[in-house]
């Protein structure tokens, strides 16, 4: 269950970090670098938040920096590019 909500708190902030990468005009390698480094300081966050320790909650410390990295990569690319469009293209 915890995990679960983590996950859905990822998932929720990829979809905002997608948004600003279109909104900013990002293109290319530099947005997935974006992406990285704003998934990678989403992670810090939320161990900050958890006070670097995963006992009793979660499986270990890793799962809490790193889960979801690649299941999002396709949701933050749809709003990227999605938003790119509505702001540059259309």
């Amino acid at each position: 269950m915890n995990m679960r909500s983590v996950l859905e708190v990822r998932t929720l902030c990829t979809i905002f970090i997608g948004m600003a990468a279109g909104i900013i005009n990002f293109g290319g390698l530099s947005g997935m670098v974006f992406y990285c480094l704003a998934d990678f300081s989403l992670g810090i966050m939320l161990l900050v938040y958890y006070g670097f320790k995963a006992d009793p909650y979660f499986p270990s410390v890793s799962n809490i920096l790193l889960s979801g990295f690649g299941s999002n990569i396709m949701t933050f690319m749809v709003m990227w590019v999605l938003f790119h469009n509505l702001v540059y293209v259309l």
